[in-house]
């Protein structure tokens, strides 16, 4: 298991201090350093203004073998705004976000995939929703702001975030609860 576990952490360090951006619309991804986030955000997508109108919590089983989702599950967040859907996410391997007309291209794919990998399941089960706050642009800021890209990632949350913490701060963060 500690095999497994260094393994994801040098995946995940690889990335550290960037997001890995990608447009369905376009077929493209973008890497975005943690230092050029909001600029290059804008520059990108020409839509950082754009209001959030609802975010959803997401679970998927961290592997087809596993009987419940009760505590160990992958969490990622889906913003909705006027004009698009984008999923926002971290992983083993670093914190994705995907950008799409289509909500089920941001919920039930990753980039460059057609359905969910293993350790996403290919099901997501809505946990939490409710009606967004704020703009995509402030996501960006969000994120530079309290260094998300820069913090060490941990399956069991010890002094860094997984996939769980991370979307349940940005979902409290972005919410009008």
């Amino acid at each position: 298991m500690s095999t497994t576990l260094t393994s994801l952490r040098r995946s995940y360090n690889e990335h550290k201090g960037s997001l890995y951006f990608w447009d369905w619309d376009e077929r493209r991804g973008y890497t975005i350093e943690q230092d050029q986030l909001v600029e290059d955000f804008e520059s990108i997508t020409n839509d950082s203004d754009e209001k959030i109108i609802q975010v959803t919590i997401y679970k998927t089983p961290l592997s087809t073998w596993q009987l419940t989702q009760a505590v160990l599950y992958h969490a990622f967040v889906v913003l909705e705004t006027e004009n698009w859907y984008y999923s926002l996410e971290i992983s083993e391997k670093c914190v994705t976000m995907q950008r799409s007309k289509s909500k089920e291209d941001v919920r039930d794919s990753y980039p460059r995939e057609r359905l969910r990998n293993v350790l996403r399941g290919d099901t997501p089960e809505r946990i939490r929703r409710a009606k967004g706050k704020k703009t995509m642009s402030e996501v960006m800021k969000y994120i530079v702001d309290n260094e998300i890209l820069d913090r060490n990632y941990e399956v069991l949350v010890d002094d860094g975030q997984n996939c769980q913490t991370f979307a349940n701060s940005i979902f409290r963060h972005f919410t009008k609860l």
